[in-house]
């Protein structure tokens, strides 16, 4: 994986081929939605909400693909681990061609939004109990939403084209990525 400029994103849209098979294989192996889309198990964590253990199964694939736009089916993998080797929470949901991404992510990076020249942000309502759109000034591409739901903060990502990483796809994506966040918002609200 390679970052993208930001101090601990990954960005999955430049992953060759293979790595996306065995990334789809390792989903389909231990990480898949159940039949119902409903979370396959809850726990109460400290200082948050309820929220599901397996976030994977947060969502269905045809419920991915309507989002996204694009036909599944869509397998979900667990994130990597965190820089210091801690488990993250989240899932990306993906084909060989697009996928669908959440993670959490901390409050000081949630603060730090904003703090590079390249991107711009814009406040967003109805998402939790705060969201920003995050993209580049630039020409609009690499659309993030970050959320708040529940004292615990967000990033959700999609990409419609992993091929096409310019400004093409960015209003779908940014769109897409909205509607994502506002269902899983509510979802992770407990």
């Amino acid at each position: 994986m390679e970052l993208n400029g930001r101090a601990g994103r990954q960005v999955r849209r430049c992953l060759p081929l293979v790595a996306l098979t065995a990334l789809a294989a390792l989903g389909a192996a231990g990480c898949t939605s159940s039949a119902a889309g409903q979370p396959v198990a809850a726990s109460a964590i400290p200082g948050g909400a309820a929220r599901p253990i397996d976030a994977c199964g947060m969502l269905t694939s045809d419920q991915v693909a309507g989002i996204v736009g694009t036909p599944g089916p869509y397998t979900g993998a667990h994130e990597d681990a965190a820089p210091d080797g801690s488990p993250t929470w989240g899932c990306t949901w993906g084909t060989p061609d697009s996928y669908a991404d959440i993670r959490e992510v901390t409050s000081s990076s949630f603060a730090k939004l904003g703090s590079y020249s390249d991107v711009e942000l814009t406040p967003l309502n109805g998402i939790g109990d705060k969201a920003v759109l995050e993209k580049r000034k630039s020409d609009g591409s690499n659309p993030y939403v970050y959320f708040l739901a529940a004292t615990r903060y967000y990033e959700v990502e999609i990409v419609v084209d992993r091929r096409e990483t310019g400004t093409t796809n960015a209003p779908r994506e940014a769109n897409a990525a909205q509607v994502l966040a506002k269902m899983l918002a509510k979802l992770l609200a407990g």
